[in-house]
């Protein structure tokens, strides 16, 4: 062993126990390398308590392999097929209501910690499988046996349909803990697989993750399972060992809530922030990952980030279909390419992107015939946002049905060919007011084509390039296309419409040097 290393003794997870057995609110590991045999574990029901680094640093390291984060906190419960949460005397409950704060049972229900779920299933369209997320920690405040209502501390964040059910959790919740100033690495020495990662958070209510620190792991480096009201602040991941599908997850939530990342940065991983398994109510703030942001497609909701950068963002995932719901982006820079999925209220404001793509899944496609179509992208809208690429700036990438896409005030920049408005959607709509569509090709600036339907609309739009074409609409457009009040400043031709369904007035075109 290295000089300066320290062992574990083996009476330290001992130590811990002992710790919160007595009421101690912190235990501190001892400084330096320190090389792991077990995880480290704070068990189920635990309350206020802080488990620290040394102030000189403290490193977990992983001479062999793990397959379970470094520190464990409370309960691991699984990611599909009810995730086995084995609470006691799972109460059946009445349908409930999205920001309902109450629950009705014919069963006494008693009060403190319970997880609430139902049986709606997530389908995937690659399987075919199926994954049950729905499912939230809440508390119980009071039970009314003369009624059957159990108040619940806080408005659930998505309705729960019958059968549903409350799992009751009161001794096995753990609340307000911290965990800080830790790194891990999780090479391995003896060549066995690269360990899992440093942290996993498993039903628990107020945690606090600070100044942690992990390298070398297969994934979720630092992770939450069915937990509220958890901040991550100040944190690094870097290098996952693998990137294949279900690996190289760096910071990961899973159907978690009121979770604030701030701060975080993720290097060397398949996605860097992952949100998953129906996660709500999330704010990512100043992270930075050049490995992507992901919204994994089931139906995760209310989620703000802002002023985050990365290399690339999914909403929603076209291989499993609950979509996400009421996403903001604000002064975001993502290099690369930006795919809206299945979902709807996504707002972008003040955001610069590579190309966008929209995707969708048909009910009887492949790879599997059979499962439903996903949601339609819905209520897409783009604010003061700037769209940089070699080649199309939004284009249609196998999505079948869109809803109302709106671009306001939005700039697009291709820095070779013509900018593609193609989408083989044949429901919705695509409105582009006071935007700007630059290329330095010498085509024309837009083509619209491959258009079996829908309405496109541009308002008071400018159209800057190097040929003699601004518009080309090609025959096979059968959208009703509207453009109104439009200039094109690099040519003499506004616009050729070969589709003759264009209804144009009020535009103009000249060339560049005109005055």
């Amino acid at each position: 062993m290295p000089a300066g290393d320290v062992p574990l003794r083996p009476d330290v997870q001992a130590d811990v126990l002992a710790a919160i057995a007595a009421g101690q609110t912190t235990y501190t590991l001892p400084a330096g390398e320190v090389d792991l045999t077990q995880p480290i574990i704070i068990p189920p029901g635990p309350r206020g308590f802080t488990l620290s680094g040394a102030p000189g640093g403290t490193t977990l390291r992983t001479p062999a392999h793990m397959d379970r984060q470094a520190i464990r906190i409370g309960n691991r419960p699984e990611l599909s097929d009810n995730w086995w949460i084995v609470g006691p005397n799972n109460v059946a409950i009445d349908a409930v209501a999205d920001g309902q704060n109450w629950v009705r049972s014919a069963q006494q229900i008693p009060p403190g910690y319970a997880v609430i779920w139902d049986e709606t299933k997530i389908v995937c369209a690659k399987g075919p499988n199926v994954s049950m997320n729905h499912a939230e920690l809440v508390k119980v405040l009071t039970y009314d046996a003369a009624t059957g209502k159990a108040t619940l501390d806080t408005k659930v964040g998505r309705s729960y349909s019958s059968p549903a059910w409350l799992c009751p959790y009161e001794g096995a919740t753990c609340a307000n803990l911290k965990i800080q100033g830790i790194s891990f690495d999780g090479s391995t020495a003896d060549g066995s697989p690269t360990s899992e990662g440093l942290i996993m958070v498993g039903i628990a209510d107020g945690v606090q993750l600070v100044d942690l620190h992990a390298k070398n792991f297969r994934s979720d480096a630092i992770a939450t399972n069915t937990a509220r009201n958890v901040q991550i602040t100040g944190c690094s991941v870097q290098g996952a060992s693998e990137g294949g599908a279900g690996a190289g997850y760096g910071f990961s939530i899973y159907r978690s809530r009121n979770v604030l990342l701030q701060g975080d940065s993720a290097v060397g991983c398949r996605h860097g922030i992952l949100l998953h398994s129906g996660t709500m109510d999330v704010d990512v703030k100043s992270c930075q990952t050049p490995n992507g942001f992901d919204l994994h497609g089931y139906d995760e909701r209310r989620v703000n980030i802002t002023d985050c950068s990365g290399d690339g963002l999914d909403i929603g995932n076209d291989a499993w279909l609950g979509g996400a719901k009421d996403v903001h982006l604000t002064g975001c820079t993502i290099t690369g390419d930006v795919g809206f999925h299945a979902g709807t209220g996504i707002v972008c404001t003040d955001c610069k992107f590579g190309s966008i793509g929209l995707y969708s899944v048909e009910a009887g496609t492949t790879p599997t015939v059979g499962v439903p179509a996903s949601e339609e992208i819905g209520d897409l809208t783009l604010i003061g946002c700037t769209m940089t690429t070699g080649g199309n700036g939004l284009n249609d990438q196998g999505a079948k049905r869109y809803g109302k896409v709106t671009l306001r005030d939005c700039k697009f920049r291709s820095k070779s060919t013509c900018l593609d408005l193609s989408f083989s959607g044949a429901v919705g709509s695509l409105a582009c007011t006071g935007c700007t569509f630059y290329t330095q090709s010498v085509d024309h600036v837009v083509q619209f084509h491959d258009m079996p339907g829908g309405t496109v609309t541009l308002d008071k739009c400018t159209l800057i390039g190097r040929g003699a074409l601004g518009i080309w609409v090609k025959d096979n457009v059968r959208a009703d296309v509207s453009i109104v009040g439009c200039r094109y400043i690099g040519g003499p031709n506004f616009i050729v419409d070969d589709s003759k369904r264009v209804r144009a007035s009020g535009n103009s075109a000249r060339p560049a040097s005109a005055k």
